[in-house]
Order: structure tokens, then C-alpha cells, then sequence
């Protein structure tokens, strides 16, 4: 119903609280960083099978702190469009130490991981964060 009386609405709102993150020291998406940094181990073993899914967190919140946490372990940008009033957010991680994540169910490149590159390392990713 906001989107029709006030079109742009949650787009505004995202790109607001975006702002406030980063003009203010990452003060949404410093304390989830970390908290992914602590519990991402940079190695997994003991399956034989290189997709097996060794790690998974699901985060759903409101869709503007979501977009901002988002926002800050993405290597690319999330496209406004696809926020909506109830977000989730979901990185995997294999026992073969790669990563894939997830925005609304829409996959997206992890930070320090390439565009163009096939896979992204657990390596990678926990370097950037």
C-alpha cells in the first residue's frame, strides 16, 4: 500500500539508512560483520562431497536494516527494487570453501569476491569483512 501513496518509499528509506551507515562508521553493519567474521571458519573439512553445506545463517529482518547489512557484503549493488517490507538475506558456505549469498532469493556477488569469477573462496570473503 506505500508503494502506491508514496512511490519510492522503501527505496528512500534504504538509501537513507545506507547513508547513516556508512557517514557514521558502519554503525548497522560493523557489530554483523564481525559476528560473520567470527563464526566463518576459513577452512571445512571431512565430507567427501565439495557442495555439501557445511555453514547457512538466514537472517530476515525489516527491509531497511537488511538492505544496509546487505549493502555492506555485497561486491556488487543490490538493486533497489528488489527490497521489500520483509527481506532475508542467506550465505552458504561448502565444505569446498566457497561461498554464495543471497538477497530475497536473488544471488549476489559476496564482498571480495568477483563478478566475473565462477566462485567465490571463504578465504576471500573473510578477508574483506
Amino acid at each position: 500500500m506505500r508503494e502506491t501513496i508514496c512511490p519510492g518509499f522503501y527505496q528512500d528509506s534504504n538509501e537513507a539508512m545506507v547513508q547513516l551507515d556508512t557517514e557514521n562508521n558502519d554503525i548497522v553493519s560493523g557489530t554483523f560483520l564481525k559476528y560473520l567474521d567470527d563464526t566463518v571458519n576459513l577452512t571445512y573439512s571431512g565430507s567427501t562431497d565439495p557442495m555439501d553445506l557445511v555453514y547457512s545463517t538466514l537472517v530476515p529482518l525489516d527491509a531497511y536494516h537488511m538492505y544496509t547489512l546487505t549493502q555492506a557484503m555485497s561486491a556488487s549493488t543490490i538493486v533497489k527494487e528488489r527490497v521489500t517490507p520483509a527481506s532475508t538475506m542467506l550465505l552458504n558456505i561448502y565444505s569446498n570453501n566457497t561461498v554464495k549469498a543471497y538477497y530475497n532469493d536473488v544471488e549476489f556477488t559476496p564482498l571480495g569476491c568477483s563478478e566475473e569469477a565462477d566462485y567465490c573462496t571463504t578465504a576471500d570473503f573473510k578477508t574483506a569483512i
